[in-house]
Order: structure tokens, then sequence, then C-alpha cells
């Protein structure tokens, strides 16, 4: 399952149509059953959006009916792009119809509006919604030297109390020791991003194995050096829904002259 999916929609399409929900749930719609469906031959326009969707509904429908994992996949797909596209999943068609069927679905239904809930949750936190496109700020670059020279710390800080532990460290681990360190020491910068750094370790934990941050994996084997410059841009991208190797790029170009 590919995060570029749902939220991998052109910013500018989702821009020129934010005062048309129904073409945005429209695309949302198409790109969600694409994954099941290798594809659809589709083109939505302002026009068409409609029809369009309701015909990629049915789709769904007779799909999910025929085989019953697929509407499992499918609500595993929607929850995951739901962190990152947040309050716009819920203009799409197959989302309701899949909603509408958690509802009858007793003690299973209540977990996945519960990892609904979580995922919408994390897509604030992501910051998608504060500025629209999302600008990488003037400021990013004093921010990333200043914030790499606390990382540098709280990493070796990590790295002893992780080492003390009895057996090998978790992610769940390090979010809490993380949580301790930045709460007791003088880390500005951090501190004042605290809960987005949380959010950034909870999410790279619910990707698969290789497409894990290497730099927060380094962090908990304590093998390794840890990049901090990396592991700035990871969490970058992360929050600006871009790729860290994009951040890098974006932030150098900020670099006074």
């Amino acid at each position: 399952m590919s995060e570029d999916l749902v939220s991998g929609i052109p910013r500018e399409l989702l821009r020129r149509n934010r005062s048309n929900p129904g073409v945005i749930g429209a695309l949302i719609s198409v790109a969600l059953v694409s994954e099941l469906m290798d594809g659809l031959p589709f083109e939505i326009t302002s026009e068409n959006f409609s029809q369009v969707e309701l015909e990629v509904l049915a789709l769904a429908h007779a799909a999910a009916k025929e085989d019953k994992s697929l509407g499992q996949t499918l609500d595993d797909i929607i929850i995951t792009e739901a962190r990152s596209m947040g309050w716009r999943m819920e203009t799409s068609k197959v989302v309701h119809w899949r909603h509408m069927t958690w509802a009858r679905c007793g003690i299973a239904g209540a977990e996945l509006f519960r990892r609904w809930g979580e995922a919408l949750a994390t897509s604030v936190l992501r910051g998608f919604d504060q500025d629209e496109p999302i600008p990488l700020e003037d400021f990013l670059w004093a921010h990333k030297e200043q914030t790499k020279q606390e990382l540098q710390a709280v990493v070796q800080l990590l790295r002893g109390k992780l080492a003390q532990q009895q057996r090998t460290p978790t992610r769940a681990m390090l979010a809490r020791r993380w949580e301790d360190v930045i709460d007791a020491g003088d880390f500005p910068h951090l501190k004042a991003n605290k809960d987005s750094w949380l959010a950034f370790f909870e999410y790279d934990q619910s990707l698969p194995l290789q497409e894990q941050s290497n730099n927060l994996r380094d962090l908990l084997v304590g093998k390794n050096r840890v990049n901090v410059a990396a592991l700035y841009d990871d969490w970058t991208g992360w929050r600006c829904h871009i790729k860290p190797e994009w951040a890098r790029q974006k932030i150098c170009k900020l670099r006074p002259q």
C-alpha cells in the first residue's frame, strides 16, 4: 500500500477544486478503487465528476460483494490515507459507503472508527491544512541548524536511556523516552514541536519496514551514527507532505546567500 495513492493527488488539483468538494471526493474515490483494480480508465472533469464517482462506487460495491477481503483492504487504505488527507476523505462517496458498513459491524466497526479518528488527528499534527499549499517557511534553514544541535544532544541522551532497557528497544519506548528527555532538558525547538515529533514516530511505525525511516531505526539499534540532518528532513517531509529528499533540497535553497 503506497502512501502516494490518494495523497499523491496533485496539490494544485486540490487547491483548484477546494470550493468544489464533489470533485475532490470523486478524485479520492477513483484513487481508492484504482488501488483495488489496477487502475481505472476515468478522467474526472468538473462536468462529469458526479457520474464518474457513482460508476466507481458501483464497481467497488460489486468487487467487495464478490470478495469480502477487498472491503477490508479498502478500509485499511482509507485509514492510512486519512493520516495525510484528513477531512478531505469525508468528501468521497466510497468513504461514506465504508463508514456505513462499519456502523453495522459492532465491535469490529467501532475499532475501525477508532483508527479513523486517530488518523484524522494525525493529519492535523502533520500540518497539511495550516497553509495551502504548505510552504517551507523562510526561517526553516535557521530552524534546521538550531534543531540539529538539539537533536544531537537528545540522540546521545536517548541512546543512554535506551541502552539501559533489558530488552530490545521499541518505537513505543523511543516515544516515551523522547518525551521524558525533551521535557527535562533545554530543547526549545524540539519542545515546541514535541507532539508533532511523537506523531511522526507513530506514523513511521505504521509503515511497512522497508518504508520506515532509516534514521529512526539507527537511533533504536544504537550501532550506527544517527544523521540528525536527515532525521530533521524525514520529519519535515512528513509534516509538509513531501518526500524527505525534496524537503532537504527546498531547505537548502533557503540558505542565506
